[in-house]
């Protein structure tokens, strides 16, 4: 069986990281909570007093927390999965546990627990695949003046690498990998219903939403023809890979 991984490189980047810190604004109603994301699978996130419970998807081989850029997460053909998310004190990610819905993998789960340092998260993660335990760790180093995710050290295992970022606009616009792989992304200036959902939790989320993903100079990715409701949220997104293949997605809010 293979062993999971961390990261997708064609859609790059892990999700549960410190977050830009963003102005304080008065609470009011808010009906563009994103509860499901439908297409090819189905993705549906569930609340518990404002903050992220649970995640669940269809998707068979790899889980998803935010559209953006999947995770490699319980890689095999494991399922429908869900992710159940815990907090601290302070309202921060503590633990995240990962496991196929379907009984006949019990034996499968992956947990995350979160530490909480100046300038950086440590992440240490345990795998439990059947009589089989793997363990790793994963760094989240933060610019403590500006708040915002500057690199991603990853242990685990014999796979050890570096993930840095650069940002424009609150955006990450380019990933590189051990100085040598760069991925480039392109937005529109519409707004992403996953930045509501995760930043106020210290999970990391773009700001806006992804309509192109270039890798040396090469479009791996492109997501066009976004519909947008009246505040200005994607209601539809048309992607269409490198390969030609189109599908769409809907989403779905409070």
């Amino acid at each position: 069986m293979k062993r999971f991984t961390i990261f997708s490189l064609f859609i790059i980047l892990s999700v549960l990281t410190s977050c830009k810190k963003d102005k304080e604004t008065p609470e009011r109603e808010d009906n563009n909570i994103l509860r499901e994301v439908s297409g090819e699978t189905i993705t549906r996130y569930e609340y518990n007093s404002g903050k992220l419970k649970s995640i669940f998807t269809t998707m068979n081989y790899i889980f998803s927390y935010n559209g953006n850029y999947p995770n490699d997460y319980l890689q095999g053909n494991y399922g429908p999965v869900k992710a159940t998310f815990s907090y601290d004190g302070n309202g921060r990610v503590q633990e995240v546990v990962i496991k196929p819905i379907n009984r006949d993998y019990d034996d499968v789960k992956e947990v995350r627990h979160y530490e909480y340092y100046a300038d950086v998260i440590k992440v240490r993660v345990v795998e439990e695949i059947k009589d089989d335990t793997y363990e790793g760790s994963i760094y989240y180093y933060i610019n403590s003046s500006e708040s915002f995710l500057e690199k991603i050290q990853v242990e685990r295992g014999n796979e050890e690498y570096l993930l840095e970022f650069v940002w424009e606009n609150d955006n990450i616009v380019e990933i590189c990998r051990d100085g040598k792989y760069v991925v480039h992304y392109a937005f529109d200036n519409k707004k992403s219903p996953y930045k509501k959902i995760f930043s106020k939790n210290c999970i990391f989320s773009f700001n806006q939403n992804i309509v192109e993903i270039c890798s040396k100079n090469n479009v791996i990715s492109t997501f066009d023809d976004y519909e947008y409701n009246n505040e200005g949220y994607p209601t539809q997104r048309k992607k269409t890979t490198e390969n030609g293949h189109v599908y769409i997605e809907n989403y779905v809010y409070k």
